[in-house]
């Protein structure tokens, strides 16, 4: 049963990058509303508070660092505060048992937020730059990479051969194909907006979670090792299990092969894309997805 709550009204998402939704994204952008309306931080009316301010968790998780709590950037679109929640991006083409690819937490340097639609702002601005040739997104190397490893993990799902390079325009159209999370919805300021502990330890397990059991996919893609961590903390919770991670370390990355609760998951653990080695764990990726391909018959 979908879970109820707010629901996105189509005239007030069109004005911003909700606008071409198909129904079944529809559907789960509903769920994730539900949810958040759940855990009080978007309000019956489509609301989005500043997290800070009504997260469960926001007494221990913003403890020692209120004063990094953005207050005054420009917000844009859906009406909410700076520093609210935000949806997945979810492609137009990600069906349940795709692909889906997890951040540690969005990097606000405190300027502009979109509440609700932060994550789809970034994903739709990402892909533009990539569609005209260029590998560097506002100076990093992050979009282009991710997508690298999203592109031959989709690949591998749909029983195709994965490529290790690819130009940044083939990269761009695999947007449509996957969705994104972020392990942690808060971004306090500086420091690259890293959480606090208390954060990687209370976020996952009640945003994350939701948030995948939602999307169901069949394959996720966790990007560095704080990001890892906090994925296993909100799998842990279903899976039971703890299957061995194969060489979790080794050429940074590895996997993990689990079940959960809406069917199998392939966990693929890598170092973060603006790592320098990082390319080695792009090869490790591709080599092991071909010399083990995804069991099909796996699937979610």
């Amino acid at each position: 049963m979908p879970r109820r709550g707010p629901v996105i009204p189509p005239e007030t998402s069109s004005q911003m990058q909700l606008d071409d939704r198909n129904a079944l994204q529809r559907e789960m952008l509903n769920e994730f509303a539900g949810e958040y309306h759940r855990h009080g931080v978007l309000t019956a009316d489509g609301y989005a508070p500043a997290l800070v301010d009504t997260c469960p968790s926001r007494d221990v998780c913003w403890d020692r660092c209120r004063d990094r709590a953005s207050r005054d950037a420009n917000v844009h679109g859906l009406p909410g505060d700076d520093g609210s929640i935000f949806f997945p991006w979810i492609g137009m083409h990600y069906r349940r048992g795709g692909v889906c690819v997890a951040g540690w937490n969005l990097n606000h340097r405190g300027k502009d937020w979109f509440p609700l639609t932060a994550e789809h702002v970034i994903a739709r601005a990402s892909r533009a730059e990539l569609d005209v040739g260029k590998r560097k997104v506002w100076g990093s190397l992050f979009a282009y990479r991710s997508m690298s490893a999203a592109a031959a993990a989709h690949d591998a799902v749909r029983g195709a051969t994965p490529v290790v390079n690819r130009r940044p325009q083939e990269l761009a159209a695999y947007f449509d194909d996957i969705a994104r999370v972020q392990v942690v919805k808060c971004a306090p300021l500086g420091d690259r907006s890293n959480p606090s502990d208390a954060m990687n330890v209370e976020c996952p397990p009640r945003f994350l979670l939701a948030e995948l059991q939602i999307l169901r996919p069949r394959v996720l893609i966790v990007f560095g090792g704080a990001a890892r961590e906090g994925v296993l903390s909100a799998l842990r919770t279903i899976d039971k299990a703890e299957p061995n991670w194969s060489h979790p370390t080794r050429s940074g990355y590895g996997r993990r092969e689990s079940q959960v609760s809406w069917g199998p998951l392939d966990v693929l653990g890598m170092w973060h894309p603006t790592y320098a080695r990082w390319p080695h764990a792009l090869t490790a990726l591709i080599d092991d997805l071909t010399a083990r391909p995804l069991d099909r018959t796996r699937r979610a």
